[in-house]
């Protein structure tokens, strides 16, 4: 099942109303509402609640956490950067 990725408050640019990322089996790829426009190659690899981006060299640290249906910079305190949501509700104008 596919996940979308919505910039939420904690991230650096705002909130947005359309994913920048949708995730499946594990591997994410910018979506139509990413500032750098859709990709067909995967640009982010889940394992057990971390994300690296697919560039990572071995023994890199995750780029992200998820936590429940949100995503946090990795090692960092703060308000989580994206919101996941599933399948079906890609765009969430106005929540957070």
């Amino acid at each position: 099942m596919a996940s979308y990725w919505i910039p939420t408050y904690g991230h650096p640019r705002g909130t947005a109303s359309e994913p920048w990322f949708v995730v499946d089996d594990d591997l994410g790829r910018r979506a139509e509402g990413h500032p750098k426009g859709p990709s067909q190659d995967p640009c982010l690899r889940v394992v057990d609640g971390a994300v690296w981006p697919v560039t990572a060299v071995s023994g890199e640290g995750p780029r992200f956490e998820i936590v429940g249906s949100f995503v946090y910079l990795a090692g960092a305190s703060g308000p989580p950067w994206y919101r996941i949501h599933g399948l079906g509700e890609p765009s969430v104008a106005g929540t957070h």
